[in-house]
């Protein structure tokens, strides 16, 4: 958390319009721990090397201005319009003209001379500390930042009450796993923006859980889209390393090529309609290789894509093929175009962006390969014949404003979202609903994936695939593992 210091000019002139002196303390207190506290939110949002280097954060004027408190005695003036009015103002946008809700850029701003930063939450302040020191800091929570972070408790905690319906998922964290991950990141000394953010989240959830006898409470947020995400700092928003940690020793089992076996599982239907005496793993080779040769699909991909002069090494190589598949498969074009958006600012391809300009060769190599052609053109054909079939079963799909363009027309991409969303909800829900029937405990939910408490054994597992196959028709769909430690 970071914490501020005012000047005591400002103080001072406030005290000027008051015959009570603590009016403007209360006044002025009250303001900036809205500030502090909209900084600190805005803190667990990745910052660019310059907006770090300069000191610029991300923040909502509209919170600061219209949460920051009024004075009512002046004819319900905002404070913070009353500190710019007078010379006084503790905040500066960067980027006027930027931030507004058309663009949904969101505005960053500096801090004045007139406040002085705090951060007892940096890698090198905490680095200077011993071991010892290090170690006391970590476990427990300094008197400084108790208010701080209770604060951040009752919204959610009020709403697990027992009686009423829960809009909280509880998340059990391993305190002392999530310490050492602290740790190592200190360890490491200077980190990049990325780390930092990770490193600040990992904090966060430490801290509330340890106020709240190990539990980090997640707000849900429905999706019309069907999924269940969260609002703010959660597990499906921190990294894959710091979610080992904080679920140090449970077992993860997500859905193999979630979206492409479920789209596979129509090839067969296309097929009859098409009134074809083809096999769908004929047909339909390419995605049917890629769901059941994995390592060899990669594999011989990756000879044709990169060669001995490519920077990245081999892992990065299959995460990026990896990436730039699942892409495709959620409609991205296979192209290579960049283009201004309405609102002038550049954009490019989901391949560009894998793919930067750097790895002009291997994008080309990628984009020519047969079997990421065929794989393409075979998606669209199912793309196609899945949004024409549900579309002629529920015609409302078309009426409905979160599946259109700008325009007001149909967006095939929305509705195959959708479809699929709600397709992989109901197939968890079947995992989870065994799950439940077994005594295994569900610690975390990540849409296509679930963090339990124990190992299943294969029988278990097998069950569990078996019953969401026969319940979907999903025939591909498979269980990966992954224990973490």
């Amino acid at each position: 958390m970071i914490r501020l210091i005012i000047d005591k000019q400002v103080l001072d002139s406030l005290k000027s319009e008051f015959s009570k002196e603590n009016k403007a303390r209360e006044y002025l207190f009250k303001y900036v721990k809205n500030l502090e506290q909209e900084l600190n939110l805005r803190l667990l949002q990745p910052r660019p090397f310059f907006m770090v280097k300069h000191r610029h954060y991300y923040a909502s004027l509209t919170t600061i201005q219209e949460k920051g408190g009024q004075i009512w005695s002046l004819r319900n003036v905002r404070v913070h319009k009353w500190l710019a009015d007078h010379g006084l103002p503790l905040v500066q946008q960067v980027n006027k003209g930027e931030a507004n809700n058309i663009t949904g850029d969101i505005a960053i701003i500096r801090l004045t001379n007139l406040v002085q930063v705090l951060d007892d939450e940096n890698v090198v302040s905490l680095g200077a500390m011993t071991h010892d020191q290090l170690d006391q800091y970590l476990k427990n929570v300094p008197l400084i930042h108790l208010e701080t972070y209770r604060a951040l408790l009752p919204p959610l905690n009020k709403l697990t009450l027992k009686g009423s319906p829960s809009d909280v998922d509880m998340l059990k964290v391993d305190l002392e796993s999530t310490v050492f991950f602290i740790k190592h990141m200190v360890s490491n000394g200077k980190l990049n923006p990325k780390e930092q953010t990770e490193f600040r989240k990992a904090f966060r959830i430490l801290r509330v859980a340890q106020l709240n006898d190990g539990f980090f409470p997640q707000k849900k947020r429905m999706s019309l889209f069907g999924r269940t995400y969260y609002h703010g700092l959660s597990v499906q928003s921190v990294r894959k390393d710091l979610r080992k940690s904080i679920l140090n020793g449970c077992y993860e089992y997500d859905v193999k090529s979630s979206v492409i076996s479920w789209k596979y599982s129509f090839a067969e239907e296309l097929l009859m309609a098409e009134r074809s005496t083809e096999a769908p793993d004929k047909k339909f080779w390419a995605i049917y290789y890629y769901l059941t040769f994995k390592d060899a699909y990669f594999e011989g991909l990756q000879s044709k894509v990169f060669d001995e002069a490519c920077d990245w090494n081999a892992q990065k190589q299959k995460s990026k093929i990896k990436e730039a598949l699942t892409a495709l498969s959620f409609g991205a074009k296979l192209t290579d175009a960049t283009w201004k958006n309405e609102f002038g600012k550049d954009e490019s391809s989901s391949l560009s962006q894998i793919f930067p300009n750097t790895f002009l060769e291997e994008r080309s190599r990628f984009m020519k390969a047969e079997e990421v052609v065929s794989f393409k053109r075979q998606q669209s054909r199912l793309d196609a014949f899945i949004v024409s079939k549900f579309i002629a079963q529920y015609p409302y799909l078309s009426a409905m404003s979160e599946l259109q363009t700008k325009t007001g027309r149909r967006s095939n991409s929305k509705v195959l979202a959708w479809l699929y969303q709600h397709a992989e909800t109901l197939m968890m829900d079947i995992v989870r609903d065994e799950l439940s029937k077994l005594g295994v405990v569900v610690r975390a939910c990540i849409h296509d994936a679930i963090v339990v408490d124990r190992q299943l054994t294969n029988i278990e597992k097998f069950q569990i695939e078996s019953l969401v196959r026969a319940n979907t028709g999903v025939s591909l769909f498979s269980l990966g593992e992954m224990k973490y430690s």
